[in-house]
């Protein structure tokens, strides 16, 4: 329990984007808001170790857009490249089909996902608290509802 605008300050070596993304999710969660204009870090031993702000209030959802602006080149756009392909991508898909979320209870992560269409074109950008993140791109509905069951073990319906 902590103090309504408390501020905790850390430094996290934190080795891919994606466990970074799940971090900061998982403050949101529990109230704590990332004080992120700008991602810093600490050079130690030929590495750079994110230092993180965060400050305890309520705040909106980040944008992915405003995630990669924070965090500059810190991470390498192979770290990335998903979350970076589905928010590239996002304007060219005007049907939401799907958006959905479902928590394990074995690990109590949840996997937030989100089908989406334009014309016969169809993506599936799926990301989860516990650090993955994957996108697909296909003109074949089935071969998005494969590779969901391919890459979660679940079913996909749209």
């Amino acid at each position: 329990m902590s103090l309504e605008r408390a501020i905790f300050s850390c430094c996290v070596r934190i080795p891919r984007l994606q466990t970074l993304l799940s971090f900061i999710d998982a403050s949101h969660t529990f109230g704590w808001t990332w004080l992120n204009e700008k991602l810093n870090g600490i050079s130690a031993y030929s590495a750079t170790i994110p230092y993180l702000v965060f400050e305890k209030k309520k705040s909106k959802k980040m944008k992915l857009s405003e995630f990669f602006q924070a965090i500059g080149d810190h991470f390498g756009q192979e770290d990335y490249k998903y979350a970076y392909n589905y928010e590239f991508n996002k304007n060219k898909f005007f049907n939401k089909l799907i958006k959905d979320s479902h928590t394990f209870s074995d690990t109590g992560h949840t996997l937030y996902f989100e089908v989406n269409a334009n014309n016969d074109l169809f993506n599936l950008f799926m990301w989860s608290t516990s650090g993955f993140i994957n996108y697909k791109e296909s003109r074949n509905p089935e071969d998005i509802k494969s590779y969901f069951t391919e890459v979660t073990k679940g079913k996909l319906e749209f």
